[in-house]
């Protein structure tokens, strides 16, 4: 099961769910899970920015990945958040989430899924047809193509 993210903005606590399977791994190591985290989204700084391109450029697996995600939220969750509870719910979070809660970190918001995805097809409907139309005009000739060399018939 994954969470189910809503958008949230700079700076409004942002509510984010603990899976019952994380509350449940939680529990096996004797951590008592809050009823959820808090976010405090906002948008990177350039610095942020900048460690945080480096940051993924040396992310080898999706658990490097899922670690470096748990570090950058703790930036911006309530003080005292455990690191451990962030880093389990990590582990219910699927590409989708994990692709959200990155652009949150970077960008100060968390993109709704199906949201996301109409933006996404909204853009290819506008740009497909302009896409095609700059590759027609590009692969017209711009005069016809020349009959003086043609393999087989006699001219050279």
């Amino acid at each position: 099961m994954t969470a189910e993210l809503q958008w949230g903005s700079r700076g409004t606590p942002t509510p984010y769910p603990i899976t019952e399977e994380a509350r449940e791994a939680l529990q096996e190591q004797q951590i008592e899970a809050p009823e959820h985290l808090v976010l405090h989204l906002r948008s990177a700084t350039g610095r942020e920015r900048k460690k945080f391109q480096a940051a993924l450029g040396k992310c080898k697996s999706e658990d490097d990945l899922r670690e470096l995600l748990a570090d950058l939220l703790l930036t911006r969750m309530d003080e005292g958040t455990d690191r451990r509870i962030v880093r389990e719910v990590l582990e219910d979070a699927d590409q989708t989430a994990l692709n959200q809660l990155q652009y949150a970190y970077v960008n100060g918001v968390i993109p709704e899924g199906k949201a996301l995805e109409r933006a996404v097809q909204a853009t290819a409907a506008r740009l497909t047809p302009r896409t095609l139309d700059a590759l027609a005009a590009t692969s017209r000739p711009s005069s016809p193509p020349s009959t003086a060399f043609v393999p087989g018939n006699g001219t050279t």
